[in-house]
């Protein structure tokens, strides 16, 4: 997002959206703050025709978001009358590329006054292939996320009680999948024998 993009707003998409998360939100944030995810994130209804990933817990089907707190993100923070991230460096990679998005041809779109009381594009070029850079890291990490997602809903349904057990499944998903990578890039030989198959 261009520097100093949201000066001149006052929190209208943190006041308005649902931000909802991803794992690897989740994990970013609760290292930054040093809080436990519970302090941060809330559960909510499942709306039709939104992306986020479902999350099947017993008693029913939720997303999970940053809780809403006086009617707005509960990381926003009012500083001299104006409303702004109390994360920036660290939010979630939905709200670190609003208000843009990719068109059907890969190039950068800007979502022209959808919430966004400000028109503000990219200054330069080097700004613009930076936005892409993290469009294309949150598609990646909603990828992984909803591969994390679909695992977990197939478990057996004693094993997915609570929202705490997602959490604590997501982290351990996320540790593995870090693993199994980092072996894969150090590891000599094709893939079929860095992984061990025929």
């Amino acid at each position: 997002m261009p520097e100093g993009f949201c000066l001149g707003c006052h929190g209208k998409c943190c006041t308005e959206f649902t931000v909802y998360l991803t794992h690897l939100d989740i994990r970013r944030l609760s290292s930054c703050l040093g809080l436990a995810p519970s302090s941060f994130t809330g559960l909510y209804e499942v709306v039709p025709r939104h992306e986020h990933p479902v999350i099947n817990l017993s008693a029913g089907e939720v997303r999970i978001g940053l809780r809403r707190e006086n009617g707005g993100c509960c990381l926003l923070e009012d500083r001299e009358g104006a409303l702004r991230c109390g994360v920036h460096e660290h939010k979630p990679m939905e709200c670190r590329i609003y208000p843009y998005g990719l068109d059907i041809y890969g190039r950068l779109n800007h979502l022209a006054n959808y919430m966004c009381p400000l028109d503000v594009h990219p200054k330069d070029e080097a700004e613009s292939r930076e936005i892409v850079k993290e469009i294309r890291q949150q598609k990646e990490e909603l990828r992984e996320y909803s591969e994390v997602v679909r695992r977990f809903n197939d478990l057996p349904e004693e094993r997915r009680q609570d929202i705490d057990d997602f959490l604590r499944y997501s982290v351990r998903r996320r540790s593995l999948l870090w693993t199994i990578r980092r072996r894969l890039n150090r590891s000599p030989g094709n893939l079929h024998d860095r992984m061990g198959l025929p």
